[in-house]
């Protein structure tokens, strides 16, 4: 189901609410000849938010989209926010899953040749975050699913899941990825996760997001469900997790 905003409504937008918000847009840099926009704003716990970047999936983007005009100012002054509305505008604007180079760019991250993965590595270089979230589509499920990347509990995936799933449909089952009722099962080690991912050379975004936070969470909604119902259950997940974040930091010593 191609549905997908237009993206100089995209842009058009993502402006208005920065006025509305008082923040400037920030072009963090170019890659493949178009903006790789970015939002600051708030106080408080830190949330590093991103979407878009696969270009076929315009859910996530919608998803931000929707989240920043209707929500985002009243958490701010509780969260501060690092937002990447739209990660690959190069494959949002054609509806591909790969940019101008012809590769996926959520492998790409630690290559110190994509554009990309070096503009977010020198932006966020030395920064540190309570939570990174990651806003994803699937193309193949009419159901949405969860991941959940971090070593410590509480895990907050079970609890998204239940707030999403009564606005949208969840994928109870699949095995490519494995999905079990809505939620991608953690798998079992010995070795730490860090020391695991060390030993990786590429990653996607959200072991990027674990490293600087430490609890990184991606939402997979389904390109098979209508924008409408993919934005809601985009907000839903954002909503629910941030309420999730203070609600851990404020339990903490």
């Amino acid at each position: 189901m191609d549905e997908r905003i237009a993206w100089p409504e995209v842009q058009e937008r993502l402006s208005r609410v920065a006025r509305r918000l008082g923040v400037p847009l920030e072009t963090a840099g170019v890659v493949d000849g178009e903006p790789i926009y970015r939002l600051r704003f708030g106080r408080g716990v830190r949330v590093l938010l991103a979407a878009g970047i696969h270009g076929e999936e315009p859910g996530g983007v919608a998803g931000c989209l929707a989240f920043l005009e209707t929500e985002a100012e009243q958490w701010r002054e509780r969260v501060q926010f690092d937002v990447w509305p739209c990660l690959n505008p190069f494959g949002y604007i054609r509806g591909l899953r790969h940019n101008g180079r012809d590769v996926d760019p959520n492998r790409q991250f630690r290559n110190p040749e994509d554009p990309l993965s070096t503009l977010m590595w020198e932006k966020l270089q030395g920064q540190r975050f309570d939570f990174g979230l990651d806003l994803h589509e699937d193309s193949d499920f009419s159901g949405f699913y969860i991941y959940e990347t971090t070593e410590e509990a509480p895990w907050f995936r079970r609890t998204v899941r239940d707030a999403m799933a009564r606005v949208g449909p969840v994928c109870e089952w699949a095995d490519e990825p494995t999905v079990r009722h809505g939620l991608v099962p953690r798998g079992r080690a010995a070795t730490p996760l860090r020391e695991r991912l060390q030993k990786r050379r590429l990653w996607p975004l959200a072991f990027l997001m674990f490293d600087l936070s430490g609890h990184a969470m991606t939402i997979e909604t389904p390109v098979l469900q209508p924008l409408a119902v993919r934005t809601l259950l985009q907000v839903t997940a954002v909503h629910t997790a941030l309420g999730l974040v203070l609600k851990q930091r404020a339990s903490q010593p």
